[in-house]
């Protein structure tokens, strides 16, 4: 399975991460749904917002990699979420609740 997200700039800074995080919740839920062990999640190393949400959802640091000229080159970060640990189902579980009330409480 391969996921890719972007945040239209309305969607940056105020609630763009709880929608954020509330994707990758679901998306990991429905990778747990059809019988996944783990996923792997990348991002720039800039992308500091990226990585809260990444970590948020259980993520953990595997390490850097070089991208493939045809993804434009340059380095980027590799996470391992494993979705067989219990612990980290209810990281994701509290991550999507908390990304929920998030986005009820905004306008």
């Amino acid at each position: 399975m391969c996921w890719g997200t972007s945040a239209t700039p309305s969607c940056r800074g105020g609630a763009g991460p709880a929608h954020a995080t509330w994707g990758l919740a679901l998306m990991l839920t429905e990778a747990r749904g059809r019988g996944l062990e783990w996923v792997e999640v990348t991002t720039q190393p800039g992308n500091i917002p990226s990585q809260r949400v990444i970590l948020g959802c259980g993520g953990v640091l595997v390490g850097t990699f070089e991208k493939a000229a045809a993804y434009g080159g340059g380095e980027a970060l590799l996470f391992r979420i494993d979705l067989a640990n219990r612990s980290q189902a209810a990281t994701t579980q509290a991550a999507t609740t908390q990304a929920a009330t998030t986005r009820e409480d905004q306008p």
